[in-house]
């Protein structure tokens, strides 16, 4: 359900307008110095993925002010690193303090949707 596009960046470093799809093998691979459970995300330029199976929630049009954006678009996010690979573990949760920077859904959903570290569901009893 998602699709990956990738930004390139011209000669003076600003994100290009030109864009093309991204494999996901080419920019995660498994790490080496890290637990097993760990992988390493690089590329350069800007990423947008968006996901094709949930529409974007009323209140991200307020969030992002962009009062031309309809309903019933797809989540759309877009990533940056700022440094060079960055660590994601098994959650999908970049290691690095201020590895990436998130823009777009990525952005709006970030702290509210994310449950403690620690956290581990009881076992429901029917």
């Amino acid at each position: 359900g998602f699709t990956i596009l990738r930004y390139s960046r011209d000669w003076r470093g600003n994100v290009a307008h030109n864009r093309y799809r991204a494999n996901a093998n080419q920019l995660i691979s498994r790490s080496e110095d890290e637990a097993d459970l760990a992988f390493k995300f690089n590329f350069f330029g800007r990423l947008q993925v968006t996901y094709h199976h949930a529409e974007e929630e009323e209140y991200y049009r307020e969030w992002s002010r962009d009062w031309s954006r309809g309903p019933g678009r797809p989540q759309q996010s877009y990533l940056e690193l700022n440094q060079r690979p960055i660590t994601i573990d098994s959650d999908g949760k970049i290691l690095e303090t201020y590895g990436a920077t998130r823009f777009g859904y990525f952005a709006f959903n970030r702290i509210a949707e994310i449950t403690p570290r620690e956290y581990r569901p009881e076992e429901l009893e029917w």
